[in-house]
């Protein structure tokens, strides 16, 4: 009895997918218990920003999702058809001083932040 095991390849575990798998079930949970509010999202990632206000849409135009590294997550972040109205970029990791010095707004944004990375971290098995 001869059983022949056929090796699926996996994606290369970054934080790009991280950041992009973030993003997909942050979107899902809104879509289902905020259905008719707008979104806004705020990220430290210069990556996923780009990707949902530029690179995507190009992508999608050119037809050449399919080239790219996690072309998986990408597709569902194109299944969803809307991307947040808005995305706002903060830095992360900061300093007292360096958070101390910003608005209100950007303060809050940060502590979220934050936040969001002590949660993060706490996941990691």
């Amino acid at each position: 009895y001869n059983i022949h095991k056929r090796k699926i390849k996996q994606p290369k575990k970054t934080n790009n997918r991280s950041e992009y798998l973030a993003y997909i079930v942050g979107k899902h949970l809104c879509n289902h218990l905020f259905p008719n509010e707008e979104l806004i999202l705020i990220s430290d990632s210069n990556l996923l920003i780009k990707t949902l206000e530029i690179w995507l849409k190009g992508w999608i135009k050119k037809n050449i999702v399919h080239t790219k590294a996690n072309v998986d997550l990408l597709n569902l972040m194109i299944t969803f058809g809307t991307y947040p109205s808005k995305c706002h970029h903060i830095n992360s990791h900061l300093t007292p001083t360096q958070k101390k010095a910003l608005d209100k707004e950007n303060f809050y944004y940060s502590t979220l932040n934050d936040m969001a990375d002590d949660l993060a971290n706490l996941a990691i098995l």
